[in-house]
Formats: C-alpha cells, sequence, structure tokens
C-alpha cells in the first residue's frame, strides 16, 4: 500500500485506481474498490459518489459525510490507495541487450542500471560445445541429404514399375546418377523375377490344358465303349427272350455298362479338378499381381512421406546451423566494435536522441538504446569528425551528462 490519505493528499484519483476503505465502528464496512471507467465508485450504504479528480482527504471527507447520519458519533473512515501497474513510472530498454523490453524506473536509475534490468549486452559467443555442434548439424545435413536423394531415386522407380515401364525415366542430368543405376538394377530384377512367375503360369497351365485334353478324350472313348455295351445288353436281352441265349449273358451285360459309367464318372471327376486348378491359378497369379500392386503403391507412399521428413529434417537443421553462424558473428562482433548507448526522450513536444555513458541519469519514459558501433566510428565521434545526435530542447542535458564520449569498450 502507499500511505495513508494525509500521504496522498496532492494525487488526484482517477478510474482503474483500486482504494482500500475502513470504517472502524463497522467491520462488515471493510471494502476494496475501484473507480470505474465513467470515474464513479460504489460504497454500502454511502451509495454512488464521484470519486475521479478528488484527492484521498476529499473522499475520506464526502464518504464520512454521506455514512455520518448512519452513526451516532464520528465516523472513524480511512482509505488506502493501492498499487497500480499502469501508473507506475516506466523506462524502456532496447538494442543489444538480453531481455528488451519495458521495466519499473527508480530513482537515480543510470543507464547502466537500465542494462542490468535488462539482462546485461547482448552476448552469444559460440563456444567449444557450440562449434562442435556445428560439425554435427553440419553431418547430419550431409547424411539427410544423401538419404533424401536415394529416396527420390527409390520414387521413381516405383513410379516406373506402377505404370508397368521397363526402364526409370531419367533425365540428362541424372545421366551419370549412380543411385538410379542402382535402382534400375534392382528393378531389372524384381521385372526378372516376375517374368518367372509368370512363365511359370504359363507352363502350369499349358501342363493343366494338356491334362484336361487327355481326359476329354478319354470320356469320349468311355462314352462309345458305354453305347457299345448297351447295344449289346439289348441284343442280349432280345435273345433270352427267343431262348437263344441264358439269362446270366444279362447280368454279366449290366455288370459291364455299371464298370464303365463308374469309369465315365472317375474321368469326369478328374477332368473338373483338372480344370478347377487351372482357373485356381490363374485366380492366384491374379491375385499376386494384385498384392505387387499394392505393396507398390505402400511403398511408393511410405518413399514420398520419409522424402518430406527428410527435407523438412534438412531444413529444420539448416536453421539450426544459421544460428549457430549468427552467434559466432555475434560473438565475434563483440571483439572488433564497440558498445554505444543513447537515451531517445520525449520534451516539450519534441522528442530527440541524446548520446549517452554508462553513468548517464535516465528520466521516467526515456527510451535506452544499446547498440554496436565500429571502432573507426566510435574514433570519429570522439573526434568530432561524426557529430552525435543533438539533444531535444528543454529535455535536460545535464541528466544525460553527454559531453562525455557515448561508447564504452566491450571487454
Amino acid at each position: 500500500m502507499m500511505g495513508s490519505a494525509s500521504g496522498q493528499s496532492t494525487y488526484r484519483l482517477q478510474p482503474g485506481d483500486s482504494i482500500a476503505i475502513w470504517v472502524s465502528e463497522q467491520e462488515g464496512l471493510r471494502r476494496q474498490v475501484t473507480i470505474g471507467p465513467d470515474g464513479w465508485l460504489s460504497f454500502p450504504l454511502a451509495g454512488h459518489l464521484k470519486g475521479e479528480g478528488l484527492s484521498l482527504e476529499e473522499l475520506e471527507a464526502a464518504l464520512s459525510e454521506r455514512l455520518r447520519v448512519y452513526f451516532k458519533n464520528s465516523v472513524n473512515l480511512t482509505i488506502m490507495l493501492q498499487p497500480n501497474p499502469m501508473h507506475l513510472q516506466t523506462i524502456y530498454v532496447a538494442g543489444d541487450v538480453m531481455t528488451p523490453g519495458a521495466f519499473p524506473y527508480r530513482a537515480g536509475m543510470t543507464v547502466l542500471h537500465a542494462i542490468s534490468v535488462a539482462g546485461g549486452r547482448y552476448r552469444a559467443v559460440v563456444s567449444a560445445t557450440d562449434q562442435d555442434r556445428v560439425v554435427t548439424v553440419r553431418r547430419a545435413i550431409e547424411v539427410a541429404q544423401e538419404r533424401e536423394r536415394m529416396t527420390a531415386a527409390r520414387i521413381k522407380r516405383l513410379e516406373a514399375e506402377i505404370k508397368g515401364e521397363t526402364s526409370i525415366n531419367m533425365t540428362q542430368e541424372d545421366g551419370s546418377d549412380s543411385l538410379l543405376a542402382q535402382e534400375q538394377v534392382l528393378m531389372d530384377a524384381r521385372r526378372q523375377a516376375l517374368a518367372t512367375q509368370e512363365d511359370a503360369r504359363r507352363q502350369a497351365g499349358q501342363l493343366y490344358g494338356q491334362g484336361s485334353a487327355a481326359l476329354r478324350e478319354q470320356v469320349q472313348a468311355v462314352e462309345r465303349q458305354i453305347g457299345l455295351a448297351r447295344q449289346r445288353y439289348d441284343t442280349t436281352a432280345r435273345l433270352i427272350a427267343k431262348g437263344g441265349a441264358e439269362a446270366s449273358r444279362l447280368i454279366e451285360r449290366e455288370s459291364e455298362i455299371a464298370e464303365l459309367e463308374g469309369r465315365l464318372s472317375q474321368l469326369k471327376t478328374e477332368m473338373a479338378a483338372s480344370d478347377r486348378a487351372v482357373v485356381a491359378e490363374e485366380a492366384r497369379f491374379k491375385t499376386l499381381m494384385e498384392e505387387r500392386k499394392t505393396q507398390l503403391l505402400v511403398e511408393l507412399q511410405e518413399a514420398r512421406r520419409l522424402q518430406e521428413e527428410t527435407r523438412a529434417g534438412i531444413a529444420n537443421s539448416e536453421g539450426i546451423l544459421a544460428i549457430y553462424g549468427q552467434n559466432a558473428n555475434a560473438g565475434s562482433r563483440g571483439q572488433t566494435q564497440e558498445l554505444a548507448y543513447s537515451i531517445i526522450r520525449s520534451a516539450g513536444g519534441t522528442t530527440g536522441e541524446i548520446e549517452a555513458t554508462e553513468t548517464s541519469l535516465v528520466q521516467p519514459g526515456d527510451l535506452v538504446r544499446v547498440h554496436y558501433m565500429s571502432v573507426g566510428e566510435a574514433v570519429a565521434r570522439q573526434t568530432g569528425a561524426i557529430p552525435g545526435p543533438e539533444l531535444p530542447e528543454g529535455a535536460g542535458a545535464g541528466s544525460a551528462r553527454s559531453e562525455a564520449t557515448a561508447t564504452t569498450q566491450v571487454q
């Protein structure tokens, strides 16, 4: 808290201010109240009253007058102003510091104080460990680039296989690519294996076809034999009816016919099995081709995914390498350049930049700028060959201590 009303009599309340109100006679009337955007506040028994523009003493008097009618004796009322970040005095630090931003102002603050609260000057020297990481990252990039080239060659081979082409489509630039040559060798080997399977299927089909043809011929022969046997059966039956043959001969004919029909049934069963084998072999080979095509598509999708991941990894590693390079440049910059300080200050409606040193005093609202300048530029400013920034009228030259040089050698 910022003190009692007597200590805050010169401060005028404004919207957003938070105040704590105590009424010693009534415990239930202790409140923390915020002045609304319209400048009014509310308090039990007192109702609404204007707070904007009043001092704490004036607000105490107004509240006491409102509450007096509810108490026999005079009201013992205290108001405390609560801290509000909106009303804190602030300075700003920008440039080559670790954490640029806005910071609370303290009386007697110097440029060096401002740099300290901003984390000190920016340091990004590449250590031996970082140098080792640079080597590691570069090696990782080389490995990833080689993997990306291998994946690209694999993608071209898979695309050619899916299209049924006999060779990988190579451009003139790809003519000497050993990776594509290796993929072409693999593609030729896979095509040869496929051709071998197709030859085996064709030979099996021919064998099954020859077997089926032989069975059909046997079926036809047995059918003819059955026809002749039935003719003999009819002849024997007529002879028996005339008494020219014994009845046992008819039984022999029936046995012959039954035997031939059994043989015919067996042959037809074998022929159906052979036909089913041909159909099954065709279906097996068709399934094999479909599975191969599906496998090629899966491999192609996986290769493309790997290619995208590899390219993303390369880009990420290159970004890391660039950061290390920037850090190395920033680290070496401190060895060849000097720090310079300036204060950007507004006064009398104008804004100007003031040269400063580490011991220059800053004022609320100042922006302290920290930056590097070349040694040559620093010497030129010291000798007056390059004029420094002009101080705005009314800004307070003495507070900036700008008579000394604006640079400090970086250690």
